[in-house]
């Protein structure tokens, strides 16, 4: 008969996707730990996105979305690199009909009036809070081109993902730009010159998508 419970592995919790018990030697069930707190599964790929709240009192990702929508570009993707992958935090670029397909169940692309929130929360003035310092507040510490990053108060960590316009990755270091919910041409950006999350119109650009939670 089997005696004495052996955890021959790491702990439950020690970050391993699979721990399996074992009982004089004999594997007994593998079970998975559970992903860490603050975080989303995607159940379509398994991709794990942490989120926070941020001074707006919504909980956005804190990372950019990386679904792989049809149509959609990582950064370095051409013909001959058709298996790229996104620098950590940077996700994929979306046209906005991509973008709203792409965001998971439970969670939608920010309105203007969000966007406008979270920017006046952070220290943004104006109308939409285009102005002021919430764009220093919300880069990233760090992957800033010359010198340009942020402090990253809230642990928003924006990161510089460019945009993809007429077949080219376009101000990959510089710039991050983000989809506005019910606006085909309104976008948010943070660049590494300025110290605002500002609000401007385009045309048929591929951007970042940010997700906020449903409430």
């Amino acid at each position: 008969m089997l005696t004495g419970l052996t955890k021959v592995k790491e702990a439950l919790y020690s970050g391993k996707k699979l721990e399996q018990l074992y009982m004089d030697g004999v594997a007994l069930f593998t079970v998975a730990p559970p992903p860490p707190q603050n975080t989303f599964t995607d159940p379509r790929d398994g991709q794990v996105y942490p989120f926070k709240t941020m001074p707006d009192n919504r909980v956005w990702m804190t990372v950019n979305l990386n679904y792989n929508q049809a149509g959609s570009y990582v950064y370095g993707y051409n013909l001959s690199n058709t298996t790229a992958q996104p620098t950590v935090g940077h996700g994929r670029l979306y046209t906005y009909s991509q973008a709203l397909a792409a965001v998971p169940q439970g969670w939608h692309l920010p309105t203007d009036a969000e966007w406008t929130a979270l920017a006046l929360a952070a220290g943004g003035t104006g109308t939409y809070g285009e102005n002021g310092v919430a764009g220093t507040r919300l880069k990233a510490t760090s992957g800033w081109a010359s010198n340009g990053n942020g402090t990253d108060d809230y642990g928003f960590t924006g990161l510089p993902a460019g945009y993809y316009y007429n077949n080219n990755f376009q101000r990959v270091g510089t710039d991050s730009l983000f989809w506005v919910d019910r606006s085909q041409t309104t976008y948010r950006y943070l660049q590494y010159s300025i110290t605002t999350l500002s609000r401007n119109t385009l045309g048929s650009y591929q951007l970042s998508v940010r997700c906020i939670r449903d409430t």
